[in-house]
């Protein structure tokens, strides 16, 4: 009994080390724009609220979870966003394959109205709210937005894409995929949909 409960501490410590948790809230009155850089990252969620303030909130798992962080700098009124390793963590060849074995998920909350562009090899990015313009460019993921409004180019190699929006012109093709595709109110705003093996799908929505 004593030998299964120092196993089952064991256990539960390894899967204490193995999780973080980072929620971060800061000013960004000054920011006019936010780039992420999701390479390695396997989900992005980013939403737009009434609010200055942006709130990052982040989950790594994964062996290496201790070694990496996700970091963000404001420069020139842009807010670069990445995941980056501690400077102690100097095995050059475990860098390149810690990110295997690593699950990093980022929820970002940001003004309203804000140019965004997010570029992922593994993530899937979903988004929702008013932006003016949005650029996703993804290798394996799927992009979704919802209740979106504002301009957007979006390009994926294999994942899907689907857009929930209205008064806005849209232009939409994939290679391989299939397209669906429903007439929405005119608007100013231009969405461009691209991609080679997934599927796209234009939803109206009444707003």
């Amino acid at each position: 009994m004593k030998a299964f409960l120092i196993v089952l501490c064991l256990c539960f410590s390894s899967y204490l080390v193995a999780q973080k948790q980072v929620d971060e809230t800061f000013d960004a009155s000054e920011v006019n724009s936010v780039v992420v850089d999701g390479n390695s990252m396997f989900k992005i969620d980013i939403q737009t609220q009434d609010s200055k303030m942006v709130q990052l909130l982040t989950k790594i798992e994964g062996e290496y979870t201790p070694e990496i962080a996700v970091f963000q700098q404001i420069t020139d009124s842009t807010l670069y966003i990445s995941s980056v390793f501690k400077p102690s963590f100097a095995n050059h060849n475990d860098k390149l394959s810690a990110h295997k074995v690593v699950s990093i998920e980022v929820v970002l909350k940001i003004p309203k109205h804000l140019k965004v562009y997010v570029k992922s090899d593994i993530g899937s990015v979903k988004a929702k709210g008013d932006y003016t313009f949005f650029t996703v460019e993804l290798a394996q993921g799927n992009c979704l937005l919802t209740d979106f409004f504002g301009s957007a180019l979006i390009n994926t190699i294999n994942g899907d894409v689907e857009v929930h929006t209205n008064y806005a012109r849209v232009k939409a093709h994939s290679k391989y995929g299939t397209l669906t595709k429903v007439p929405l109110v005119y608007g100013a705003n231009t969405i461009e949909l691209n991609s080679i093996h997934g599927d796209i799908k234009l939803i109206k929505i009444e707003k």
